[in-house]
């Protein structure tokens, strides 16, 4: 499955996959404005990618060409999956018309389509939603169906699978770590993360566990 992701407050919003795609993650055509809280700029943008990078760019979170390409990327990977393409193009064009500081419970329903649209033809995926600033994050991992997730808030992050809180750990800078890691990186720092705050192995995709 892919993913894509949001935050509250002026959040920002990355995913990878595993046996997937990366779902969160995306890039669109437009020029950047100011920060804003009542939504983005759209301008002339037109497709999912460019509206939701031209909100991106707007609320100061991330640079404009860089959410562009990472976006028309996913979007190609996930071509022929119509059901995956659709609820990504929801996604992202939400994205486009929510206001910065109610990005998660704007998109939320969007959010969830997508996960669940894209796990079943693409595998597992990874996804992280946090504050610009670092001071919460939410990581998820959806595969076969099943969710999982590490909420971390006030300097606590709690494990929560299918439902139920199944531990927890301190924050320390994982919110911050995360939201800095590189496309390259990025991966490695969430398996890092679950396994040492919830002893989660990597999700591994139907029929390859």
């Amino acid at each position: 499955m892919a993913e894509s992701t949001a935050t509250s407050d002026d959040g920002v919003s990355t995913t990878s996959t595993t046996g997937g795609v990366d779902s969160t993650s995306g890039d669109s055509s437009s020029s950047g404005g100011e920060a804003s809280t009542s939504g983005s700029s759209t301008g002339s943008a037109s497709t999912p990618c460019e509206l939701g990078c031209t909100h991106f760019a707007d609320c100061e979170q991330g640079p404009y060409e860089d959410c562009l390409l990472e976006c028309q990327e996913y979007f190609a990977e996930i071509e022929g999956f119509a059901e995956c393409e659709l609820a990504a193009s929801e996604l992202w064009t939400c994205f486009g018309q929510a206001r910065c500081d109610t990005l998660e419970r704007t998109c939320a329903a969007e959010l969830e389509a997508e996960f669940i649209a894209c796990e079943k033809g693409l595998g597992c995926s990874q996804s992280v939603i946090g504050a610009i600033d670092g001071s919460n994050c939410n990581v998820e991992q959806v595969c076969g169906g099943e969710a999982r997730e590490i909420d971390c808030l006030d300097g606590t992050c709690t494990c929560i699978d299918a439902g139920m809180v199944t531990g927890s750990c301190p924050q320390r800078g994982i919110c911050s770590e995360l939201a800095d890691a590189g496309p390259g990186q990025f991966e490695q720092v969430v398996d890092e993360f679950v396994l040492a705050c919830c002893g989660w192995d990597p999700p591994v995709p139907p029929g390859e566990g």
